[in-house]
């Protein structure tokens, strides 16, 4: 049943998104529906987190990051977000793999 409401938000986003950015959404989702990636941090180096507003911000990313649509409003990142966003990963993954080679090199 997840999988369908999943697959309906992601038709209703479908028409404002080209279809590179599709699949960098895709790709991101995938990515992100696991524990590996700490999604405050993302959300922080996204849209900044100030004390009163961090519970919001990771709220609304979640709701993005899942295109729900919540009292006849579609939460979806736009492609500015999403450039962003995959610009974070990279930069992780960047530093994990570097990190990795220093433990390797010993």
């Amino acid at each position: 049943m997840k999988k369908d409401i999943r697959k309906l938000l992601r038709e209703a986003t479908d028409d404002t998104l080209s279809n590179k950015a599709n699949a960098q959404y895709d790709r991101i989702q995938r990515l992100l529906d696991n524990n590996i990636f700490n999604h405050a941090e993302i959300v922080d180096k996204l849209w900044g987190i100030g004390e009163k507003d961090d519970a919001s911000k990771r709220s609304l990313f979640r709701k993005k990051l899942n295109r729900e649509e919540y009292q006849g409003t579609k939460y979806a990142f736009d492609e500015k977000e999403l450039t962003k966003i995959i610009q974070i990963l990279m930069d992780t993954s960047t530093t994990i793999r570097k990190n990795l080679g220093k433990t390797t090199e010993k």
